[in-house]
């Protein structure tokens, strides 16, 4: 599954399978964005701190949601909760993911430290 986004992201890094449960909370810490279904991962994100989208079909996003302040859940189209993700639109997905990123901009880089050049 991951195959064909690893494949349009160059310079992405497959971590599948290689990584500790703290390994990977470490990661998604550092993470620009997570953007996921509705899994313990996508919970693991939100509570990491990374700015996180949730992607909702079939489960309610009022009671699954991710948490946080940087947090956001999407509900795909149709009859509540008796829909699946080809339901989502795209557009609303990436407007999501831009409006949050708007509101929780990541830190820039550290300054320098005492007797680093500036």
């Amino acid at each position: 599954m991951a195959a064909p986004v690893l494949a349009a992201l160059p310079g992405a890094v497959d971590l599948v399978g290689t990584l500790s449960l703290p390994e990977v909370a470490a990661c998604l810490r550092r993470a620009a964005l997570f953007l996921g279904n509705d899994s313990g991962l996508m919970h693991l994100a939100a509570a990491a701190g990374a700015p996180t989208v949730g992607l909702f079909g079939m489960s309610d996003p009022r009671e699954y949601g991710p948490a946080g302040p940087r947090a956001v859940a999407v509900q795909a189209d149709g009859e509540p909760f008796h829909t699946t993700m080809e339901a989502l639109p795209v557009e609303r997905v990436v407007a999501a993911a831009e409006n949050l990123l708007r509101q929780c901009p990541l830190p820039g880089p550290p300054p320098p430290s005492a007797g680093e050049g500036v």
